[in-house]
């Protein structure tokens, strides 16, 4: 039987697999391939690149919109992401049971 210190620990594990895994998007151009162009030209992406998407279902996203400072990827510290992730499933399944209701006719 695991005690509170030992499913403190799971849980700390588990928010920071979601962290390293969840955070941004992964960029799709190697970060190598940086243009050598004046700034008011725009650089050529090879014919099997896709652009940058940014998306807004990542931690880094809700980091932003919340305007949150001291989050990092390299050193996420627990007690930080833990109250972040919590608001950030609440809003999105908050957003689902709108859209819900919107479409259903209640609102």
């Amino acid at each position: 039987m695991l005690g509170p210190p030992g499913l403190f620990h799971v849980l700390m594990n588990l928010i920071l697999t979601i962290v390293r895994i969840h955070f941004d998007t992964e960029p799709l151009l190697p970060s190598d391939t940086k243009p050598s162009l004046p700034s008011d030209t725009k650089p050529s992406l090879p014919s099997d690149a896709k652009p940058l998407l940014l998306s807004d279902t990542t931690l880094l996203s809700d980091i932003i919109y919340w305007d949150r400072k001291g989050y990092t990827r390299e050193s996420p510290k627990f007690y930080m992401f833990d109250p972040l992730l919590k608001q950030s499933f609440y809003a999105r399944v908050l957003m689902l049971w709108y859209h819900v209701l919107t479409r259903r006719g209640h609102i």
